[in-house]
């Protein structure tokens, strides 16, 4: 759309808020077989990645998403060898895992394997190469059907998927029945952590989306960071057999973080951003009736 003789990308993805993005010009244009793709030059957020007109990373800012979602998990995990990401077409999601020494083996399954391919042509900023790293396997299927049918069992578990509003592709990935299943899948000490959408405009999704997992897992630890692409505040959940994020003090924080190879390969995740992130404001604890 037009406004002042300037171009904006018009993004309705949150509940009763609509979101203005000025663009210079449209990189990429197609619909696979899921869903509209689209991937353009924003004035302030650079390259940036649409689907379905919501959109979900910037070449900014996407660090801050992707960084908030990855480390914290595999932080708090010991030894994270086997890693399972199910969503994070773009790559960006693989990346960071990639980033820890201690990875072996990261299998990332994606239903749209056309989103992959134009991730891996269109956006090298966001992958970085990731996705031909030999630890890398690639699936293309469901995410709920690949649960269904492995007999692999992962450290981690990392839920990228678009948000759960009615209709979404990613909806039934949300249940409490998934999670059930993801929890086999993890060995046991394993760890499983998902993006929870934001709790300042869908806060019963959020709320929602954090009870499913209270009723499958022992440890449960919502964190939140603001995220500029999204122009609120992020939820995020980890749940944990074992490991609580909460019991990790600064000096072990600092310790993993050195030992893992991490020092000078992040721009946003730390050990004290790791206490704030697990910080909730007064009013969110209120939403999830902590």
């Amino acid at each position: 759309m037009k406004l002042n003789g300037k171009k904006y990308i018009l993004d309705l993805s949150l509940p009763g808020v609509g979101q203005l993005f000025e663009f210079e010009r449209i990189i990429l244009e197609r619909k696979t077989k899921y869903q509209h793709v689209l991937i353009a030059e924003l004035k302030s957020f650079g390259k940036a990645l649409f689907l379905d007109g919501v959109i979900q990373s910037t070449q900014r800012f996407e660090f801050i998403y992707h960084e908030a979602l990855v480390h914290p998990a595999l932080i708090t995990h010991p030894k994270p060898e086997k890693i399972l990401v199910i969503g994070g077409g773009e790559g960006a999601t693989i990346r960071e895992v990639l980033k820890h020494n201690t990875v072996k083996r990261c299998v990332m399954v994606d239903i749209d394997k056309e989103l992959v391919e134009i991730a891996m042509r269109y956006l090298p900023e966001f992958h970085r190469g990731s996705f031909y790293d030999k630890r890398v396997k690639l699936e293309y299927m469901d995410g709920g059907r690949f649960i269904e049918q492995c007999k692999e069992k992962f450290d981690v578990i990392i839920l990228d998927l678009v948000d759960p509003f009615r209709g979404s592709p990613a909806e039934h990935l949300y249940s409490e029945e998934f999670y059930k299943k993801c929890f086999e899948r993890l060995t046991s000490d394993g760890i499983l952590v998902t993006q929870a959408v934001t709790p300042i405009f869908a806060p019963e999704i959020h709320r929602s989306i954090y009870l499913s997992l209270k009723r499958v897992f022992p440890i449960v630890r919502p964190y939140y960071t603001f995220t500029p692409s999204y122009l609120t505040l992020w939820g995020f959940i980890l749940s944990s057999k074992k490991h609580d994020p909460l019991s990790l003090g600064m000096e072990e924080l600092e310790r993993r973080i050195k030992l893992r190879g991490l020092n000078g390969k992040l721009k946003y995740y730390e050990a004290s951003i790791h206490k704030i992130l697990f910080k909730i404001p007064k009013y969110i604890g209120e939403i999830l009736k902590l």
